[in-house]
Order: C-alpha cells, then structure tokens, then sequence
C-alpha cells in the first residue's frame, strides 16, 4: 500500500466516525393536531368506501404512530383503523388487518375481534392477515387465541398460527418454553400421523406446517431442527435447562 493509499484509507475511516448519528429520540415529533386531521380524513374515506385513500392513510397513521408527541394519540390512531377492519370493502378490510399489526399491543383487541367475524370467517386470506398480524403485536395477552388456531379446521391457518408465534421470539424464556410446548404438540401429532402415507389429508396437513414450525422453533430457541422427532429430543432436556436456550431481551425483565 502506497502512502497516499494509506492516508486516503485512514481519511475515510476517521470520516466515518465524525458523521453524525441521529439517534431514535432525535426524530421529529409528530403533534396530536396532525394526527387528528389524518384520523379525521381516514375516517372520511372509510364513509366513502374509498378504499385507495383509506390504505393511504392508514400507512400515513401507521408511521406517525411511534412519532406521535402524545402517547394519547396511540389509542386514536388503533381504534380508527380498528374501524376499518369491519368495513363492507374488502380492500379496507385487508389494509387495516395489515396495518393493525404494526401497533403492538394497542391494534390487539381489533384483531382478535376480527378474527371471529363473519367476514374473516367467509375470507380466508384476511383471516390469513389477522393472524399474521395478532403475531407481529408481540402482545403476550395474544397468544391465548394463537394456541387455540392450532387446532383451527384450516391447515392454513395452522400454518399461519405456527408462524405468528415465531414473532415472540424476544419474549422472556417462560413464555417461549410453552409456545415451543404448545407447537411440538400439534408439529409431533401431525408427524406421527402422516407416517401412515395412505391417510392424505395427514400428510397434506404434516406438508404445509412443517416449514413454519420449524422456522418458529428456531426462532423461539435459537437451535435448528428439519424434523418433529429431532425438536422433540432436543426439548425433552432443554425445556428445564436454561442455558439450552438462546437469551433475549425479554429474559432480564424476568
């Protein structure tokens, strides 16, 4: 390396110190006045069923949410595109199902009285999105409703029940050992049966959860696994050893 090789190399990395970082609580605050105009607009849109606007804004509300200088406004913001979920347009439905999920714990009462809708009952991939959506909360009051997905009629929704757990993975550990606990059952049970290669429906089911247990597992622990019988042997120590697991965030407010 050249001498102006050098000092060219130690100016970009000196300079690479001295540029400014902006940090999360320097960014610009939103007011409740702007929020209040967006709501009010929102719920403009949704009287006139326009869907386009409505998805728009919603993404407008979504990302003012951490912004917002009045935590008060967090509740406006939910309830409003909470309104939407029930909304006659199927788009505006989907739009809010999928906004709703990046509320954390505020969007969770929307969410798990749209999932038993008639219209989520008579749309599967909004119920899809619901449940997605209950998932990416990372609201532990929740995952009562995810539990009982997994015995849901809907492979699919199993599917996607599966997944939405894997969205815990910072949860503390108490909390990951029985949503593991809770997917070893149905992922072991679905296993076994499709052993039996004349029972179809056992094995379309074992077919179509696989993958997303396994990634879910591997998210909630830290380990990898491609099979039912390999998590389970794994679990059968680690479920009472701590040190098994990966650590979180969530382990120290323990």
């Amino acid at each position: 390396m050249t001498r102006s090789t050098k000092w060219l190399t130690l100016a970009v990395v000196m300079g690479a110190f001295l540029v400014p970082r902006v940090k999360a609580q320097d960014e610009p605050k939103v007011s409740s006045e702007e929020i209040d105009q967006k709501v009010t607009a929102l719920e403009k849109a949704l009287d006139d069923k326009d869907a386009a606007t409505a998805s728009s804004l919603m993404n407008d509300l979504v990302a003012m949410f951490s912004k917002a200088d009045d935590t008060s406004a967090h509740k406006d913001i939910a309830s409003t595109i909470g309104k939407g979920i029930s909304h006659p347009t199927p788009e505006i439905r989907m739009a809010a199902a999928k906004a709703l999920g990046q509320l954390g714990d505020e969007a969770s009462r929307y969410l798990k009285m749209a999932l038993n809708s008639r219209a989520a009952k008579e749309d599967l991939p909004l119920r899809l999105q619901i449940v997605e959506s209950m998932g990416k909360t990372a609201d532990i009051k929740i995952i009562a409703d995810l539990k009982r997905l997994l015995n849901d009629k809907e492979f699919a929704i199993i599917a996607k029940a599966a997944e939405a757990m894997g969205d815990f993975e910072n949860a503390p550990l108490r909390v990951r050992i029985q949503l593991v606990d809770e997917l070893l059952k149905i992922y072991t049970s679905a296993s076994n049966n499709a052993r039996d290669v004349r029972n179809t429906e056992a094995v379309r089911k074992h077919n179509l959860i696989k993958e997303d247990m396994n990634r879910s597992l591997a998210k909630l622990t830290g380990q990898s696994f491609t099979d039912a019988d390999a998590w389970w042997k794994w679990y059968g120590d680690a479920k009472k050893n701590p040190k098994a697991w990966k650590q979180t965030e969530g382990d120290s407010g323990q």
